[in-house]
């Protein structure tokens, strides 16, 4: 995978770990507030509504937790990039991709927290990527440039 692609689907999974933090944490309110034990009006199971409800909660939260683990793990990976790159080729670099990719912002706003040109970060990312793409994401990771070749 290059490292662009590798960036757009961790850009992905940042936004949608908002969403999943969301439910989570409505999940637990409603848990909390005893909300799974329901009126009886919808159910769930024939014998015991409850005990389906509270299964079918107890389910959907386990999927939630599964899904925010692998997209934690998809965010994790480009973070380790993000410091390689700082590593190697300077924080503005790495300020560039943290901006854009992580925190979902536009090149606008991007240039504007790091007190450049709009170009200036694309140009950045670019300059990340082919590091990334011709020393290899592991390599990147270690930051062990050329010379540790």
């Amino acid at each position: 995978m290059e490292a662009r692609e590798l960036f757009e689907d961790a850009a992905r999974a940042a936004r949608r770990l908002e969403v999943v933090r969301a439910e989570l944490d409505a999940v637990d309110e409603a848990w909390r507030r005893g909300e799974w034990l329901g009126t009886g009006a919808s159910r769930v199971g024939r014998s015991d509504p409850t005990a389906a409800r509270a299964v079918a909660r107890l389910n959907r939260r386990q999927t939630l937790e599964d899904e925010r683990a692998e997209l934690e793990r998809v965010v994790a990976e480009a973070v380790a990039l993000v410091e390689g790159v700082g590593a190697l080729l300077g924080q503005g670099y790495a300020d560039a991709l943290r901006c854009r990719y992580l925190e979902n912002r536009t090149w606008a706003e991007v240039a504007e927290l790091l007190g450049t040109s709009e170009r200036t970060p694309f140009n950045r990312t670019r300059v990340a990527f082919d590091t990334i793409d011709g020393l290899g994401p592991q390599r990147v990771r270690r930051a062990q440039g050329i010379a540790a070749a």
